[in-house]
Formats: structure tokens, sequence, C-alpha cells
């Protein structure tokens, strides 16, 4: 497959977004507490990456409109068949119970991300495409690599392994890339996307970040009232809690967290 300037210039960005993030990934999320380490990569990731590419190779005759012809009615249904089949996989209706603030920074993630990717992934693909399904298959292939650094998250769970995660970046792409390709918009993909992240954010979020909100609001309150107290080698005593959350519950075994006791005298 022979690719033009603009071509060879989108494949280059995807994968230097790829390698560098090999990097990034595991250095933000290791000098930061989890939850902070995720939303700085996500953050740099849309500003330096989705957004760029977005406003220099999105534009084209691929438009970003909910308009359907008679014979594309099928469009819809698939947009909201997808999200419903990650939800009953990742079963995000178990965590609604969840903290909150985890849970909107979900919510949040999820309505930015999905419709910015559309942009900065199937809109300039597709726009750039020259009508070649091969060439939008390259990038649903890059768009699901640069899924592999965020497995290299420190500190991060991710439930369904490195397959779920690629999987779940892959199989999603290749529907939205029919729709792309029958309407000639991104207007429905925008529509499911957003819901599928929302789907599988809401446990990933609320299995990983739950347990440090806990302890970071609530250290020195009636959380700590009733949980063991250990005294360490050197005479500072410990609170051991043990988070019990639904969301810790789907690794299997609760997590413990251990803090400087907030009853100490000084």
């Amino acid at each position: 497959m022979r690719m033009s300037y603009r071509q060879k210039a989108l494949v280059v960005a995807a994968l230097l977004l790829t390698c560098t993030m090999l990097l990034v990934v595991p250095i933000v999320t290791a000098s930061m507490r989890p939850l902070f380490g995720f939303l700085s990569v996500l953050a740099i990731y849309w500003m330096c990456f989705c957004v760029p590419i977005a406003v220099f190779f999105g534009h084209g005759h691929v438009r970003v409109s909910w308009r359907l012809k008679t014979s594309e009615c099928w469009v819809p249904v698939a947009a909201l068949a997808l999200p419903a089949g990650v939800s009953l996989v990742a079963k995000p209706w178990i965590d609604m119970s969840s903290d909150p603030l985890v849970l909107g920074l979900a919510a949040i993630c999820a309505l930015i991300n999905g419709p910015l990717e559309e942009m900065a992934w199937r809109r300039p693909f597709r726009a750039n495409s020259g009508d070649s399904v091969r060439f939008e298959l390259l990038g649903l292939g890059l768009f699901t690599l640069w899924h592999v650094p965020l497995y290299l998250s420190v500190g991060i769970t991710f439930e369904y392994g490195v397959f779920g995660l690629l999987g779940g970046a892959f199989f999603p792409g290749v529907v939205w890339i029919l729709m792309t390709r029958r309407t000639g918009s991104i207007g429905w993909p925008c529509v499911s996307h957003p819901l599928v992240n929302l789907a599988a954010f809401i446990p990933l979020f609320a299995a990983n970040f739950c347990a440090l909100t806990s302890v970071e609001t609530d250290i020195g309150s009636k959380v700590f009232s009733h949980v063991p107290i250990a005294t360490a080698a050197d005479g500072n005593s410990f609170v051991v809690a043990q988070d019990r959350s639904i969301g810790a519950a789907r690794f299997g075994k609760p997590l413990n967290v251990t803090v400087p006791n907030p009853m100490r005298p000084v």
C-alpha cells in the first residue's frame, strides 16, 4: 500500500505516541498517587496527541452528523448495543455505590475521551484514507497499540489484563469504522464511544482509586475507629485497614491499606 505524505505523517504520529507513552506512562504513574498519575496520563494524551491530530488531520469530508438514511437504521442500534455488551462484561452497576467523587471523575473522563478519540483517530484515518479500507484498519491497529502503554501504569490493575484492554479497543473500533464508512460521519461513534468508555471506566476507577480516596479523606475519622493498630519495631504505631469494598472484591481479596496511626500522640 503506497501512502501519501499526509498518510505517512499520520502513521508516524501514532507510532510516536505509542513509543513515547511507553516511557511516559510508567514514569508519570510511579511519581504520584495512582489516581493523579492516571489522570495526568490522559491529560498528556489528550493535549499532546488528540487535539493536534484532530486539528491538523481531522478536516475533510467526514462529517459530525446524526442524520441517517432508511438503510442506515442499524447504526444507532449498533451504537447502543456496544456499550450494552461491554456493560454485561464489566458490570459497572456493581460499583455504583462507590465513592461519588471517583464515579464523577470516571464519567467526566469517559465523556471527554470518547468524542475526542473519534476526532483524533476515526475521523483523520477516514478523511485521509482515499477510501482505502486497509488504511483505516491500519489506523485501528495503531489505536489498539496505543493502549499497550496504559497497561504499564504503576499501581493500576486492569481486571481483564492486557488482552481485555486491547480487545476492548479493537472490537468496538471495527464497528465504529463500519458506522463511519456507511454514514460518512462520526456522529454515532461519538455517541457510542463515550458510553463504552463509561461502562469500562466505572469499574476501573472504582477498583483502583476508591480505597485511595477513602484513606485520604477519612484518615483519623470513624473509618479507622474499629480497625487493628499494629506497632512496628521502632515503636511507631500504624493503622492497618482493609478495604472490603465491591471494587476491591473484584480481585478476590481485600486490599490492605497501611497508614501512620492518626491518633498516635506526638
